[in-house]
C-alpha cells in the first residue's frame, strides 16, 4: 500500500507500510527513502532544472540528462543532439549550423597558375 502526496511538480512524498517514508522524482520515479528526521521536516530531493527555456522538468541525479559540450548547461535527454562527437543542446546546435552556413556562403579563395605570369600564382 502506497500513499503519496505531491510536494511540487517534480517530487512526491509518500509513505508505505513496508518501507516507511520516501521521496519520489516524478520524472524518472527514482525513490529516496527518508530518515525519521527528514520525514518530519520539509524534504527537498536534490534536483536541477532543465536549462531549456520551454522545458519545466526538474532533474534528480538519476534522471536521464546531459551537460552541453558547448555551453556547459544541464538539460534533460529530450534536448540532446549529437554532432561531430559532441553532445549539444538545441540552441548550441542551431548556432553551429548557422556558423557552418555562414562559412559556406563566403567565397572561397582559390589560387591558379597564370600562363602569363613569371611569378607563378595569381589571384
Amino acid at each position: 500500500m502506497k500513499n503519496t502526496k505531491r510536494v511540487n511538480d517534480s517530487q512526491k512524498i509518500g509513505w508505505t507500510a513496508e518501507s516507511g517514508c520516501f521521496a519520489e522524482c516524478t520524472n524518472c520515479q527514482t525513490t529516496e527513502y527518508l530518515s525519521a528526521d527528514e520525514a518530519r521536516g520539509d524534504y527537498d530531493m536534490e534536483q536541477v532544472p532543465c536549462h531549456d527555456d520551454d522545458c519545466a522538468k526538474m532533474l534528480c541525479p538519476s534522471c536521464d540528462q546531459f551537460q552541453c559540450d558547448a555551453c556547459d548547461n544541464t538539460f534533460c535527454a529530450e534536448h540532446r543532439v549529437f554532432y561531430s562527437g559532441l553532445e549539444l543542446c538545441g540552441a548550441c546546435m542551431r548556432e553551429a549550423l548557422e556558423d557552418i552556413a555562414q562559412d559556406e556562403a563566403q567565397p572561397k579563395h582559390t589560387w591558379e597558375m597564370s600562363p602569363y605570369s613569371h611569378e607563378g600564382l595569381v589571384n
